[in-house]
């Protein structure tokens, strides 16, 4: 039976050095490879001249209206060049270090070539060639990968297109169909597709939206799974605290708490008293009464007969907190 955790070796072209290339990038299962995600895209979408800008990376169409010649200099050096006539003018195209490409231009063929724009000399520093005579694929974004020296992009897509092909179908659905239509989420196969082959900005948007829920998701079942292991196994200490007084103090506060603040207080001194380890993040504003909340926990505390700590992170801090907190007890105890 096969299975998305099929070690890449199971794909064609993957003998025991390119497995080795593609654990140095931490695939080592078919999950791994599809879910290895581009970390930029490139804008290949056709451009014409009016609308670009000087150093501007672009895709440029055009008619090959030259011979290509490569000349060769210094140690293993070329320069691949030809013009090429498009729509409004003619510009020289150029290729470096990259002879090889002179069989895959044609005179009189037309070509679509990825690179780097000139403006000052009217000519397209040349990265790729991406199609001729039509044959461009439509994709308007091309992805572009982390990899190292052992394996090339063109390869590790090769790899990613052939996986996709073999193992779409095997792609497991983890968040629920509820919660799937419930934040309008597209599934979790096409979201992988479309991270690697977005045909539009929208797409790639959404195929993100999704891949971060998803991952979100499973990060907060486990803090979830850990917070029910460690109440099964772990007893803490509960707290039991005099509530009049409690409540005594609070009514000699000089304002009175806020729904929010009553809110958390509950909360927080109802996990007090539990036989288990409290786990909480208070958040709020500047200003808005996290002071006086720990300090409503620490007099439970105390009132329970235990000690408390109230750490800042500077020494400042430290000394404006005392102060205030000094105010708090001025009329106790």
């Amino acid at each position: 039976m096969r299975s998305i955790q099929d070690s890449v070796e199971v794909l064609s072209g993957v003998g025991a050095k390119r497995l080795e290339a593609l654990h140095s990038l931490g695939i080592y299962s078919i999950y791994d490879l599809i879910t290895h995600f581009p970390f930029r895209y490139e804008d290949i979408q056709v451009r014409s001249l009016d609308e670009i800008e000087d150093q501007e990376k672009v895709t440029l169409k055009g008619r090959v209206v030259t011979q290509p010649v490569v000349q060769h200099y210094g140690y293993r050096k070329s320069r691949l060049s030809f013009k090429l006539a498009l729509d409004s003018a003619v510009i020289g195209v150029t290729f470096f270090n990259q002879p090889y490409l002179k069989d895959k231009i044609h005179l009189e063929e037309e070509i679509a070539i990825f690179g780097k724009w000139d403006g000052m000399r009217q000519s397209l520093g040349g990265f790729k060639i991406l199609g001729s005579n039509g044959d461009q694929d439509s994709q308007d974004f091309e992805s572009v990968y982390h990899v190292n020296k052992s394996i090339k992009q063109k390869t590790l897509l090769t790899l990613i297109q052939s996986a996709l092909e073999d193992y779409y179908a095997m792609i497991p659905e983890v968040v629920p169909e509820s919660l799937r239509q419930q934040y309008r989420l597209m599934s979790h196969k096409d979201a992988i597709k479309a991270m690697h082959f977005p045909q539009t900005q929208e797409e790639f948007q959404q195929a993100t939206r999704q891949i971060v829920y998803q991952e979100f998701l499973i990060y907060q079942l486990k803090l979830q799974l850990i917070r029910f292991k460690r109440k099964a196994s772990h007893q803490g200490q509960p707290i039991i605290y005099d509530v009049e007084k409690l409540k005594q103090f609070i009514q000699v506060l000089p304002f009175e708490l806020t729904d929010g603040q009553k809110k958390v207080v509950n909360e927080i001194c109802r996990d007090l008293r539990a036989p288990f380890e409290m786990n909480r993040l208070l958040q709020g504003d500047v200003g808005s009464g996290k002071t006086v909340v720990a300090v409503i926990a620490l007099v439970a505390t105390i009132l329970g007969g235990y000690q408390g700590a109230f750490m800042v992170p500077t020494e400042i801090l430290a000394e404006q907190h005392f102060q205030t907190i000094e105010a708090f007890f001025a009329d106790t105890d």
